[in-house]
């Protein structure tokens, strides 16, 4: 079901297991009212005598120009209906300006792509991330903020099998943990700054498994203002570890030319577990 308007304040029960919910405001924001109660979950579906599952639904909400917000009292539901069912995807897309997400969002095993301009008042980037790993979000997780900065604070955590961080024409500073662990093949982690990455001391980047995942660090000076480079500070630690060293995993730094060579600070942190180690110069 998709609903496109100038703007949508939507404030309705939608049962639909496995579902689609699509709202489009091509001028004005989204409102998901309190009253809401979606649920596109999963559900186990019995066959004689056997129980099949059935994957989470998804929820798309995309406003051209305004913001969208998930109003408290309001219910999200896109989660496993179990097994080895995959959960659901939610997407949010405020490209001018920002979400608020006040709400509940149940998204067992499920995956996110957020895009907005800049935060909410009541809402920075760990607020954000805290709320989509309590929903359940752990398989993709795609955040891109075209105005702003990142900046995970210490002792904050991020996990999923897939992560991925965009900041257009800002910097991307981790003090935090990033994790894409997995018991069989290790996930991926890719940082993508239009201006610096600093992974502050305390911070640590993991894609381990049985095969070692991979990790891609890339700044460019999107802005033009001379602020670009990759940097790791004493006590911050990027591990691909596989079970072998043979099974060790990728990790890549992507930056731009200097007269010097590539923008890379001295690697002060650790860098472990890895097949294979890189720095790509990229022409600005």
């Amino acid at each position: 079901v998709n609903f496109i308007a100038d703007a949508i304040d939507f404030n309705a029960n939608v049962l639909m297991p496995s579902g689609s919910l699509g709202l489009t405001a091509l001028k004005n924001a989204i409102h998901v009212g309190e009253s809401s109660n979606i649920n596109l979950a999963g559900v186990g579906v019995t066959f004689a005598d056997k129980i099949v599952y059935t994957p989470g639904g998804s929820i798309s909400a995309t406003a051209n120009q305004g913001q969208i917000t998930l109003a408290e009292g309001a219910l999200g539901d896109i989660s496993s209906g179990g097994g080895n069912a995959a959960g659901g995807q939610l997407t949010l897309k405020a490209v001018q300006k920002n979400v608020k997400l006040l709400g509940s969002i149940k998204a067992v095993k499920g995956s996110a792509e957020i895009d907005v301009a800049s935060y909410s008042a009541n809402a920075d980037f760990n607020s954000l991330m805290n709320t989509l790993t309590t929903a359940g979000i752990s398989d993709q997780l795609y955040f891109r903020v075209r105005q702003d900065d990142i900046e995970q604070a210490t002792g904050q955590l991020i996990k999923a099998n897939r992560i991925t961080l965009v900041s257009d024409t800002g910097s991307i500073k981790l003090a935090g943990t990033v994790n894409a662990d997995n018991s069989g093949e290790a996930g991926k982690i890719q940082l993508y700054a239009g201006d610096n990455i600093v992974l502050a001391d305390g911070a640590r980047l993991t894609a381990q498994g049985a095969t070692g995942g991979k990790v891609l660090l890339a700044s460019v000076d999107s802005d033009n203002d001379g602020t670009s480079g990759i940097r790791l500070q004493q006590g911050s630690e990027i591990n691909v570890s596989g079970s072998d060293d043979a099974s060790g995993g990728q990790v890549i730094f992507r930056a731009l030319r200097t007269d010097e060579g590539i923008n890379i600070d001295a690697l002060e942190g650790k860098v472990t577990g890895y097949a294979q180690q890189a720095a790509e110069i990229k022409d600005g």
